[in-house]
């Protein structure tokens, strides 16, 4: 597809192209039948501005750390090796919908979408750990998958065919006691940091020597793992921690008799496909009794107790407003006492001002301390730990031309 670029200065050239490219297609005739219709018809195209970009490569040779043991002298070296393929596609749209003497109105729209695949890794190894985060998860690339796996504790889970499997796909299985089950595999496949697309739009308002800049930034999944949330959980500062169960009394509640007290319901089905329907013990969370001839804990929540870190993994998607800015140009009439002054702009910039959506709870899915130097354990790598609040930061700029 062949993507034409009309500008202002070739208007002439430009109704002569279109006359040309519609003058033999009885379906287009009725689009410019006449000059008049051409000449109303043009401006707005000029107005329009639209490109694609698809991308096919590979990265080859990476640089990548193999650890040794250290009785060599090392700890590790670096290598060459290994092969990514990344292809996508990258638009972009701008647009004037309003042009007036005094009075201006610009859309740019950005949207872009890739896919990565690890094609191979030195040795031929079948993955490789690109970081170990805490609480025994990992970050790795492997053989045929998108680079950035996330690996954790998960479930097995009842599919749709009925059968009992650890691939993630159906519904929890629990157990004839009410509590998970959960998959022998501590190091299942249990996210992508890899976001389906990314996408922005950015208006810009100008009237006389005014001008209103908001950018409006959004990113559509990817996954992103909360220690956060998990140990959260754990103290049972998490809000499915607390709250009512079925009979409205509260999830800390003790059990009664007849099953009309307190506990929690772990959402889920039996081996048979049937719901769960058995409440459990969360009445201590220094406590425990005997269930089923074994000794369970009285507080379920967190990975460190009966739940998978597959729980406190995240759709890693947002929509921001990551800035605004205002800018008025100084009129000439009020420089003209400063002689080597041209022109004057004052401008006032905030960023990251508001989330305007977002899956991840109480925090930022782009924030996040690192633990080491190497990792990097921000939402961008699949990890959070130690979130603090979005900063919103506030710019004053003065530029002058000479």
């Amino acid at each position: 597809m062949e993507v034409v670029r009309l500008e202002d200065s070739r208007l002439g050239e430009a109704s002569d192209m279109l006359a040309r490219a519609f003058h033999n297609d009885p379906a287009w005739v009725w689009l410019i039948p006449d000059a008049e219709r051409r000449r109303r018809l043009l401006p707005w195209l000029f107005r329009v501005g639209f490109d694609v970009t698809y991308y096919h490569a590979r990265e080859i040779n990476q640089i990548i750390p193999v650890t040794v043991s250290t009785a060599s002298g090392y700890s590790q070296f670096y290598v060459n090796g290994g092969t990514i393929q990344n292809k996508g596609f990258e638009v972009t749209l701008n647009l004037t919908p309003l042009r007036m003497r005094d009075f201006t109105w610009d859309i740019a729209v950005n949207w872009a979408a890739n896919q990565s695949k690890v094609i191979s890794l030195y040795n031929n190894q079948p993955s490789y750990i690109i970081a170990k985060y805490q609480n025994s998860l990992q970050l790795v690339a492997e053989t045929g998958k998108s680079y950035g796996i996330i690996r954790g504790s998960d479930y097995k889970y009842v599919n749709k065919k009925g059968q009992i499997d650890t691939l993630g796909d159906g519904k929890p299985l629990t157990d004839g006691y009410g509590y998970p089950v959960l998959s022998s595999n501590k190091l299942s496949d249990i996210g992508n940091i890899n976001p389906k697309w990314f996408g922005g739009i950015s208006n810009t308002f100008r009237y006389k020597g005014f001008s209103l800049g908001v950018l409006i930034d959004m990113k559509h999944g990817g996954s992103v793992y909360s220690l956060d949330q998990d140990y959260g959980a754990s103290g049972g500062l998490t809000a499915h921690t607390g709250g009512y169960n079925k009979n409205h009394v509260g999830v800390r509640e003790p059990l009664s008799a007849n099953g009309s007290g307190g506990g929690y319901l772990f959402p889920g089905v039996t081996a048979d496909g049937k719901p769960n329907t058995v409440l459990i013990d969360a009445s201590d969370i220094d406590g425990s009794s005997s269930v089923g001839g074994v000794t369970r804990l009285k507080y379920p929540w967190s990975s460190l107790h009966y739940e998978a870190q597959r729980t406190y993994v995240y759709d890693a998607s947002y929509v921001k407003l990551r800035e605004v800015n205002i800018t008025w140009s100084m009129p000439a009439k009020l420089l003209t006492g400063i002689a080597f002054v041209k022109g004057l702009d004052v401008s006032l910039t905030g960023r990251n001002l508001w989330i305007i959506h977002k899956n991840l709870p109480d925090s930022d899915p782009e924030q996040g301390i690192p633990i080491s130097s190497t990792n990097g354990a921000n939402g961008s790598q699949g990890f959070q730990s130690g979130a603090y609040p979005t900063f919103r930061t506030f710019g004053f700029n003065i530029k002058a031309k000479f």
